[in-house]
């Protein structure tokens, strides 16, 4: 089979999966739009606000959820925590602070990586699961640097048999666009060749020519861009093969080869298909088991015995070794417009760091992924019981204030009903009459307006039930008579609740650490300057301070060899136990304080107690506490040596005191 074949079967393989699996996903992405919906305080639908509109009803909307998404977000952006790289093997320990500054200080703070995973983190809390993306860039440095970027969760497809969230059993996983001709020419310029930008361009005239002839002129640019928007996220529809859905519901036949879920031909926008998955490879090396140095034997040569002699001359006791490794491919498709062939299809040029693009989870109660659920989810029932009570409370309160009346049949004349009618509020409601009654007002038992009031306060203190954000995790005391120690214990009791937010996100930060790392590893080979925001530690070599500014020389060829040499190691990275937000070190200063009250002051390490101390002039205490720290070591010294030399004195005058008398 020839090699178009093979690119056209690929190119099938991946629209037949990813259709299966766009359909499959609907559900999901219904659940998170209606997430995003309700975060945002839309929280009645259209056709019910309509129709409250029409009947002459309060349409009233309380986000009491806000304080808790609030409170998540501040917290997700002000307690993170720092994670350093861990060394993989002897001998990299040395290096191991380099890289724990260099990607957590420098890769993170150059991208805002941090606020990155706080709105991925958000993501989750709303949409039940939140990503972020990973990639070098020289857009705007020249020298390139590593980029982190949240990403829309309603873009993304996944292994649907996966179980664990930090991608290890992940076999794919797909992000996926719709966008014009054009705009795809120009994001993979690099990797698309003249011919296959030709057929991509007559292939979009030929079907915008056909929707001009089916559905009319096309519409303008705005409409197009809100289009692809509502392709995007407008997944209740009908989608798949031969689904279609187009502006105003389902459409004809020919309609449906032109508008469907890989493309909007009528505006011009075409759907990207970013395909990741992994590959089973088997590379044979030539491996020296004395030094641990070895060499690939590219493919083509395996069968060269030549070339094999050679490799294994170059290593000591050199043998041949065949390896299994499991490679993460990339192949981006756009089967509307290129059909026989995908832009591009190539290996990760970062290996071994996982996929590109990193997931959090809120919760994973289900080992279904697809069952995950967010906070929102949790709060969603609670908000509208509050509504829908303080909607029905308005409307009691308004109908007593202009009730509606009932009247006896002809007891109000044709020229006296006009009158009756006019009020904005209040119906006149007939009924035959019994006794010579006259209109009366309908009446509202207090008991119905008792309890009604006594549920819409209920619906505040469910959702700070049901959320698990309460008075006291948010620092306020829940009573004035609260005492200190319940106080205390119920905070530690929300903070558990949020143990599994913070841990997934840092089960992402871990996985992305890595990869940023991989990217510094792979793309800094040359000699740089690059600047620290934080204060590097002491004893990292190749810093330099310029005002306030600390500087860290990465790839420094001196004569003794390169310094900090990015390429040498390999780390994992895990979450330091200090936290970079305030309100942690705050906390850790206060209980580190109460222990030193415990302790004789000649026992504390008073430097380290100013590095939690948040303020503007601890770094100057923290500097004059070690000088005092050192002349006072300097003075016991003195005095033990002053002591012993006084000492030996002593022993020497009392030996030779018996002689003088003798």
């Amino acid at each position: 089979m020839d090699q178009s074949a093979d690119n056209k079967n690929k190119v099938s393989e991946i629209t037949t999966i990813f259709t299966d699996l766009y359909v499959r996903f609907a559900e999901l992405r219904e659940a998170q739009i209606r997430g995003y919906r309700y975060a945002a305080g839309q929280m009645i639908d259209d056709d019910v606000l309509a129709e409250l509109k029409k009947q002459k009803r309060p349409a009233l909307i309380f986000r009491i959820m806000h304080k808790q998404l609030a409170f998540l977000e501040g917290s997700f952006r002000s307690e993170q925590r720092r994670m350093r790289a861990v060394p993989l093997r002897l001998g990299d320990e040395d290096l191991s602070d380099l890289h724990s500054v260099l990607v957590g200080d420098w890769a993170m703070n150059g991208c805002n990586g941090y606020d990155q995973y706080a709105r991925a983190a958000m993501d989750a809390v709303i949409a039940r699961v939140g990503w972020v993306n990973h990639y070098w860039s020289m857009r705007d440095d020249a020298e390139g640097r590593p980029v982190v970027r949240s990403e829309d969760p309603l873009a993304f497809v996944w292994d649907l048999d996966a179980q664990m969230t930090d991608q290890t059993d992940w076999r794919y996983m797909a992000k996926h666009g719709l966008y014009s001709c054009e705009e795809i020419i120009q994001i993979y310029l690099k990797s698309l060749s003249e011919e296959m930008k030709a057929k991509m361009r007559e292939r979009d005239q030929m079907l915008q020519g056909r929707a001009q002839q089916v559905m009319g002129k096309p519409v303008g640019i705005w409409n197009r861009l809100l289009s692809g928007i509502d392709r995007l996220i407008g997944a209740g529809g009908a989608v798949g093969a031969g689904g279609a859905v187009g502006a105003g519901g389902a459409v004809g036949a020919n309609k449906s080869e032109l508008i469907n879920d890989l493309m909007d031909a009528k505006n011009g926008m075409y759907r990207v298909i970013e395909w990741h998955d992994r590959r089973t490879m088997v590379s044979k090396f030539a491996y020296s088991p004395l030094t641990g140095s070895s060499e690939q034997i590219p493919a083509e040569m395996e069968g060269d015995k030549e070339y094999i002699a050679a490799a294994l001359s170059r290593h000591p006791d050199g043998r041949i070794q065949s390896v299994e490794q499991e490679l993460l491919w990339i192949t981006p498709i756009v089967p509307s417009l290129l059909e026989s062939e995908p832009l591009f299809e190539e290996p990760y040029h970062n290996q071994d760091h996982g996929y590109q693009y990193k997931p959090t989870f809120a919760y994973t109660f289900s080992r279904d992924m697809m069952q995950t659920t967010s906070v929102v989810d949790v709060l969603m029932a609670p908000n509208d019981f509050y509504n829908q009570r303080i909607m029905s409370l308005l409307e009691i309160a308004m109908d007593m204030a202009n009730p509606s009346y009932e009247y006896a049949n002809g007891m109000i004349s044709k020229l006296q009903r006009p009158a009756w009618e006019s009020k904005e509020r209040g119906v006149l409601r007939e009924y035959i009459q019994v006794g010579g009654e006259g209109p009366k007002p309908r009446s509202v038992g207090a008991e119905g307006f008792q309890v009604l009031r006594v549920l819409a306060e209920e619906g505040n203190q469910m959702t700070q039930d049901l959320g698990g954000i309460t008075p006291n995790l948010q620092g306020f005391a829940e009573t004035k008579n609260e005492p200190a120690a319940l106080y205390r214990q119920r905070v530690e009791q929300g903070q558990i609740l949020l143990a599994g937010l913070f841990a997934n996100l840092f089960t992402m930060m871990r996985s992305s650490f890595g990869y940023v790392d991989g990217l510094c590893q792979l793309f800094m080979t040359f000699e740089r300057m690059v600047r620290l925001l934080d204060d590097p530690p002491k004893t990292m070599p190749g810093v330099q301070v310029s005002g306030k500014s600390f500087w860290l020389a990465v790839n420094q060829q001196t004569l003794e060899g390169v310094k900090n040499d990015l390429s040498q190691g390999k780390y994992d990275f895990l979450p330091d136990t200090e936290s970079i937000g305030k309100t942690a070190k705050q906390q850790k200063f206060l209980e580190t304080v109460e222990l030193i009250k415990l302790m004789p002051p000649e026992l504390v390490l008073w430097p380290k107690l100013y590095e939690l101390h948040d303020s503007p002039v601890a770094k100057d205490m923290q500097q004059f506490a070690e000088q005092q720290m050192g002349l006072m070591l300097q003075r016991q010294q003195q005095e033990a040596a002053l002591a012993g030399a006084n000492a030996q004195a002593d022993l020497m005058n009392k030996a030779a005191g018996p002689k003088q008398a003798a």
